[in-house]
C-alpha cells in the first residue's frame, strides 16, 4: 500500500505541474482582467468560454478515456499504435466536420444571436480553439498511458508560457480586451499541437481498426455524453445566471468559481489523473478493493483539510486576486460552497472509476445526465431567490446526488465496501472546525489569522480522538518518524 501511495504522490505532483501550467492562466491574470476589462465584458467572455468547454467535453466521443483501457489491455506494441492511429484519425474527422461550419457560418450565427455580424470573430476563434484542443487530447492522454511525464510537463509549461505572454501582450499592448484572451488560448493550443507532432508520428501504426473503434466508442461514448452532462453541472449555471440576472453577476460568479476551482485544478484533478493511471495499472490486483477504499479515505483527509483552509480565508483571497474590489468582493461568498461541491465531485470520480472497471459506463452517463437535469431545475429555482449563492448551492446538491448514486452502484456492481463510518468522521471533524472558526469573536488581523491556523491544525488530532486511523497506519507513521530522527542523529 505504501508503494501505491508513493506512486500516487510522484505522479500527482507531475500532473499537478501540468494542470497548473495549463489551467491557471485565468486565475493568475485576474488582477489584469479586473483592471482592464469591464465586468460585463468578462461575463460575456465567460459565456463563450463555457461554450468552448462544452464542445471540448463532447467531440472526442470518450476515446481518450477508452485509450486507458485498450492501451493497457493490448500487449503488442504495434497493436497499441494501431489503437492510437484509429482513435486519433477518427477524432480528427469528427471535430473538423463540426467546427468547419462553425467557422464559415460565424457571421450568420453572430447576426442571429447578437444582431451584430462583427461578433463573428468570437465564433471563428472558438472554432479554431475547439479543433486544436480536441486534437491535442488523444496524444496528451497517451503520454499519461505511456508514463512519459517529463514530455507531458514540458509541453504543458511551454503552452502556459506562450498563452500567458500572448494574453498579456494582446490586452496590455494592443488593448484587445477579451479578444486578447482568445488569442492567448489559440496560440497555446497551436503550440501544443506542433510540439506533440513528433510523438503523434512515433505512436502511429497506419492500420485502421474499425471493430476496435466500434468497441471503443461503445465504451467511451457514454463517458463523452457523461462529460457533456458534467459540463452542465460544472459550468452550465453561467448560462442560467446570464438569463436570469446580469452579465455583471455572471462575471463575479465566474471569478469566485475560478478561485475555488484552483484547488480542483492544482490538486484534485492531479490526484484523479494519477489515481486513474494507477488503478488501471493494478486492475487485476487481488487487493484492488482495499486499495480503492483506502485511497478514498486519504483523498478526503487531504482535501477536506485543504478546503477548510481556503474557505476560512476566502474573502482575503478575493481581495488579493482582484483590483476593483467594490465589484468583485461579492464573489467570496460562493467559494466555501463550491469547494465542498468540488471535493464531493472528486469522490464521485473514484466511485465512477469502479463502474468503468465493471464495464458499466452507460450508467455513468445516466447518472450524470440525471444530475445535469436536476442542476438545471435547481438553478432556476434557487437563483431568483439567492442569486450567486443559489447557483453554488445547486451545484453542491447536484454533485451530492451524482456521487451518492455512483457510490450505491459501485457497491452493487463492484462490491467495494467503502468505509462509510470513517468518511462520516472526516466530514464531522471538518464541520466542527469550520463552525468553530466562524464563531470566533472579532479579533485583530494577526490574532484572527493565528486563531484560524491553530483551529485548522486540530483537524488530524480530532480524527485521532474519533479513532479514524487504523493501528497499522499509526505504526507506519511512528516508524517513519523514527527513521527520520535516526537520520538526523
Amino acid at each position: 500500500m505504501l508503494n501505491h501511495l508513493k506512486y500516487m504522490a510522484k505522479h500527482s505532483g507531475i500532473y499537478m505541474i501540468g494542470n497548473v501550467s495549463s489551467k491557471l492562466i485565468g486565475l493568475i491574470l485576474l488582477p489584469l482582467y479586473t483592471s482592464m476589462i469591464r465586468i460585463s465584458d468578462y461575463g460575456f467572455y465567460s459565456l463563450f468560454d463555457v461554450s468552448i468547454q462544452f464542445c471540448q467535453g463532447f467531440l472526442h466521443l470518450g476515446l481518450p478515456n477508452a485509450l486507458f483501457r485498450w492501451m493497457n489491455l493490448e500487449e503488442g506494441e504495434q497493436d497499441k499504435k494501431a489503437v492510437f492511429f484509429t482513435a486519433y484519425t477518427f477524432t480528427a474527422l469528427i471535430v473538423i466536420l463540426v467546427t468547419l461550419p462553425l467557422y464559415f457560418f460565424s457571421g450568420y450565427l453572430a447576426r442571429g444571436i447578437f444582431s451584430n455580424p462583427a461578433m463573428g470573430i468570437y465564433f471563428k476563434f472558438s472554432a479554431a480553439i475547439i479543433t486544436l484542443s480536441v486534437l491535442n487530447m488523444i496524444p496528451l492522454f497517451t503520454l499519461r498511458v505511456r508514463e512519459k511525464s517529463v514530455y507531458y510537463v514540458i509541453v504543458a509549461v511551454l503552452k502556459f508560457a506562450v498563452q500567458l505572454l500572448v494574453t498579456v501582450l494582446m490586452i496590455v499592448r494592443y488593448e484587445k480586451g477579451i479578444l486578447g484572451i482568445f488569442w492567448g488560448q489559440l496560440m497555446g493550443e497551436a503550440l501544443t499541437f506542433f510540439l506533440m507532432l513528433p510523438f503523434v508520428w512515433s505512436q502511429m501504426s497506419f492500420r485502421f481498426l474499425p471493430v476496435t473503434l466500434k468497441e471503443m466508442i461503445r465504451f467511451g461514448f457514454p463517458l463523452s455524453f457523461s462529460g457533456l452532462a458534467s459540463r452542465v453541472l460544472n459550468i452550465g449555471d453561467r448560462y442560467i445566471l446570464g438569463f436570469l440576472t446580469t452579465l455583471e453577476m455572471v462575471g463575479a460568479y465566474d471569478i469566485g468559481y475560478r478561485i475555488a476551482n484552483a484547488v480542483d485544478i492544482i490538486l484534485i484533478r492531479s490526484f484523479n489523473n494519477a489515481y486513474q493511471q494507477m488503478i488501471w495499472k493494478h486492475v487485476r490486483a487481488a487487493n484492488i478493493r482495499r486499495i480503492i477504499r483506502k485511497f478514498l479515505n486519504y483523498f478526503l483527509f487531504v482535501f477536506l483539510w485543504i478546503i477548510l483552509a481556503v474557505s476560512v480565508f476566502s474573502y482575503d483571497l478575493v481581495n488579493l486576486m482582484t483590483v476593483t474590489y467594490d465589484e468583485y468582493l461579492a464573489a467570496s461568498i460562493i467559494i466555501p460552497t463550491i469547494l465542498l461541491a468540488l471535493v464531493i465531485r472528486g469522490m464521485g470520480f473514484i466511485f465512477k472509476q469502479t463502474l468503468q472497471m465493471a464495464s458499466k459506463t452507460a450508467m455513468i452517463a445516466y447518472i450524470t445526465l440525471g444530475s445535469a437535469v436536476l442542476n438545471i431545475g435547481l438553478n432556476f429555482l434557487m437563483i431568483p431567490r439567492w442569486g450567486m449563492q443559489g447557483a453554488a448551492l445547486a451545484t453542491l446538491l447536484s454533485f451530492l446526488f451524482s456521487s451518492g448514486i455512483s457510490a450505491w452502484l459501485s457497491e452493487k456492481y463492484f462490491e467495494t465496501h467503502y468505509e462509510w463510518l470513517n468518511m462520516g468522521k472526516l466530514f464531522l471533524s471538518a464541520a466542527l472546525i469550520y463552525i468553530s472558526i466562524q464563531c470566533l469573536p472579532a479579533l485583530s488581523l494577526l490574532s484572527a489569522i493565528l486563531a484560524k491556523l491553530i483551529l485548522l491544525s486540530l483537524f488530524p488530532l480530532l480524527l485521532y480522538l474519533f479513532r479514524f486511523y487504523e493501528f497499522r497506519e499509526i505504526d507506519t507513521l511512528k516508524k517513519m518518524l523514527r527513521n527520520k530522527s535516526r537520520k538526523k542523529m
